[in-house]
């Protein structure tokens, strides 16, 4: 184990021998990578037997690893672990032979490849950090990380000339860790005060973040007002028949040997109600191992949205039991970017959390907030508000401001803490 219990790994057996394949799983590196690499990585492989020699095998080379014998296996050290490995577990010779053999041929096209990923993404990773620091959103190492991955690239270009490809490949790898490092800074800057990456549309991969901070700076630009609007006037869920009236639509799956329903339910967050969707097994009957469908959906009355706004959604989930038998778990997302850009939720809360979604309108239309319950378990929804803001339409947008006597993200915070679910979160009740 390593790196902080993100380092996992598949076991492949075979009659010559266990295959061991370990992945470092970052959380949020769905989004944006972070560092993904370490030194003195071990991982247990049980099983195995005592006579196997530990091989880490690449395009570029196979190395032999030191392994150390522990209770039920052996356990295996890697001096420098990034991203993946492939190690080979063995006690034929004629394995090793044959894996150098085809190796060889992949090792120069391999090393150019890595090569030339490092050079693509060191032009990108300059050209969106470049845009951020006109934003005036720049990392204090960011020039440093850049001319790290720098030195890294040149290295492996020389390496590259005298056919050190082990070189090439290890010196690629280096350039795409500094630049790894500065791309989840910029994204952490960024997600820093929403309650989900999910919640901007802009802060799902590094190469949106200037337009996350173009839309904070149009945000910043909204004259203050008091008493915003809430678009969703029914989206207390105090009254059941305002809902009605209003247009919610509550759409049910029968799946056998499942109950499911969307009610108001006693609240204890304020007001005398909250929005509850639930499903569970019938009486007697089992639920089937996976679930393919939501049994139970909500979705808002549609509200008319202009184009060049930028709409704010906010409220407040609780998460009452786990949400099993699906991977999807909770979805809570608009009609516009879809549940591709939902609000998802799968283990219980502390109380009550608050949540956000914020969209820019390129087109007038009609918006419409769906939430979707897509496995078994319950949740709750309460004081659901969408409010749209009017920027101020100018020819181009001017850096974000920073005090002096600040952090250099003290600017693009005190932007969004002007509106409602951002700045300091709240603490769950």
């Amino acid at each position: 184990a390593a790196a902080g219990g993100e380092l996992e790994a598949a076991v492949i057996r075979s009659e010559y021998g266990t295959l061991l394949l370990p992945v470092w799983y970052e959380r949020d590196a769905q989004f944006v990578p972070g560092q993904l690499a370490a030194r003195d990585a071990t991982v247990v492989v049980h099983g195995v037997e005592e006579s196997a020699f530990a091989f880490q095998v690449s395009p570029t080379g196979i190395r032999n690893l030191p392994r150390v014998r522990v209770p039920g296996g052996i356990q295996v050290k890697l001096d420098v672990f990034d991203q993946t490995a492939a190690i080979v577990l063995t006690s034929n010779p004629a394995l090793m032979t044959e894996l150098e053999r085809r190796r060889a041929g992949l090792a120069e096209p391999y090393a150019r490849a890595s090569l030339e990923l490092a050079e693509a993404k060191l032009g990108r990773v300059a050209h969106v950090d470049a845009e951020l620091q006109a934003l005036g959103v720049a990392q204090p190492d960011g020039a440093d990380l850049l001319a790290r991955a720098g030195r890294h690239v040149e290295l492996a270009r020389a390496a590259l000339t005298r056919t050190d490809l082990a070189t090439v490949a290890e010196q690629s790898a280096a350039a795409m860790q500094s630049m790894r490092l500065l791309q989840r800074a910029h994204w952490e800057t960024a997600v820093r005060n929403l309650s989900s990456p999910a919640s901007s549309p802009h802060t799902i991969c590094f190469q949106t973040l200037p337009d996350h901070w173009r839309m904070i700076a149009r945000l910043g630009r909204t004259p203050p007002r008091t008493g915003e609007q809430n678009l969703l006037r029914s989206g207390d869920f105090e009254d059941f028949d305002t809902m009605v009236v209003e247009g919610w639509q509550h759409t049910q799956t029968p799946i056998d040997g499942l109950r499911a329903d969307a009610e108001l339910h006693p609240a204890d967050r304020g007001g005398k109600y909250a929005l509850r969707l639930w499903a569970f097994p019938e009486a007697g009957r089992e639920a089937p191992a996976v679930l393919t469908k939501s049994p139970v959906t909500v979705t808002s009355p549609p509200i008319t949205v202009h184009g060049g706004q930028i709409v704010h959604v906010g409220g407040w989930v609780r998460v009452a039991t786990p949400i099993a038998r699906t991977l999807d778990g909770v979805l809570l997302y608009d009609n516009l970017t879809g549940p591709a850009g939902a609000l998802r939720w799968t283990d219980p809360t502390d109380g009550w959390q608050r949540f956000e979604l914020v969209r820019e309108i390129h087109e007038s239309g009609q918006l419409t907030i769906t939430a979707a319950l897509s496995g078994l378990g319950e949740i709750q929804f309460d004081d659901l508000q969408v409010i749209a803001h009017n920027p101020r339409l100018e020819p181009s947008v001017a850096p974000l401001q920073q005090a002096a006597d600040d952090s250099p993200w003290s600017g693009p915070r005190r932007l969004l803490e002007r509106f409602p679910g951002f700045g300091p979160k709240p603490e769950p009740r």
